[in-house]
């Protein structure tokens, strides 16, 4: 199995993609004690993906499952920002967690959570020092989805893996992880650096993690932080703030189609 691998390579935490379970009715909960096995076997966390959670009686929802190494639960997170069919099916969920897995701190953002600048944002905060994504994006999604993930590295100075489903050809894995260097310890500048990326198969990938090279630069990012600003973040979206209607676009757009006028008030500067 592709998890042995991954543990005769070092890796401690294994994670996998998300939806990558056969089967219409699937879900994660029939997989665990599989997984409770090889985590014993191996000796490593296991994230067996990310999938479905359905209960007699209890709303379907997207959750993710930490397994430590001696095959117990460690704890769950549910994805929050459902995915369009999704939403057909299931419930979102309302909060984050962070694990200490071995004296790591572990944050996981499921798929489309990822998009959201917040999920990061709020997983460094309760001390993430690492992220991990099971996500399940298609051929066409790759090159937004690798910027998505190295944006959200750089913004929290925080490194982050994610394993993407492999199905050819509207599923290409592609997995990746990225990690963050700098120029100079203390007040170099950080660039997020992919550590391993996954080709259009189906495979392991294993990186070592450093925590403390841009922790400086981290701690700096997080207290010149200015949470009294930010209380628009904190209201819902109000679709009458933008631009609906075609005419009201076009018109928006007109405006910048006046070149003449703009460069005759320039000159009158000159």
């Amino acid at each position: 199995m592709l998890i042995e691998s991954a543990a005769k390579k070092g890796a401690r935490v294994v994670c996998l993609p998300e939806h990558w379970i056969p089967g219409d009715d699937a879900s994660l909960d029939d997989v665990l004690p599989l997984f409770s096995d090889v985590a014993r076997e191996t000796a490593t966390y296991i994230i067996p993906g990310a999938d479905f959670v359905r209960r007699e009686g209890s709303a379907t929802t997207v959750e993710s499952v930490v397994i430590g190494p001696k095959g117990e639960e460690v704890g769950r997170q549910q994805k929050v920002h459902l995915f369009r069919r999704e939403k057909e099916v299931a419930v979102g969920g309302s909060g984050y967690s962070v694990f200490d897995l071995g004296g790591v701190k572990v944050g996981i953002a499921i798929c489309h959570d990822l998009v959201y600048p917040e999920v990061a944002r709020i997983l460094v905060l309760k001390g993430a020092e690492v992220i991990f994504v099971p996500s399940r994006i298609d051929a066409r999604g790759i090159a937004p989805w690798e910027l998505y993930v190295k944006a959200r590295a750089l913004e929290n100075r925080v490194p982050i893996v994610s394993a993407n489903y492999f199905r050819l050809p509207k599923y290409p894995g592609s997995s990746l992880v990225v990690r963050l260097t700098s120029s100079g310890r203390g007040d170099g500048i950080v660039y997020p650096e992919m550590a391993r990326k996954g080709g259009a198969r189906q495979g392991v990938l294993v990186a070592d993690l450093d925590f403390e090279e841009v922790k400086p630069q981290k701690i700096e990012r997080l207290k010149a932080r200015r949470p009294d600003t930010y209380a628009e973040l904190l209201q819902p979206w109000n679709q009458k703030d933008f631009p609906s209607s075609p005419d009201r676009i076009s018109a928006t757009h007109g405006c910048f189609r006046k070149p003449s006028t703009q460069l005759s008030a320039t000159k009158s500067f000159r």
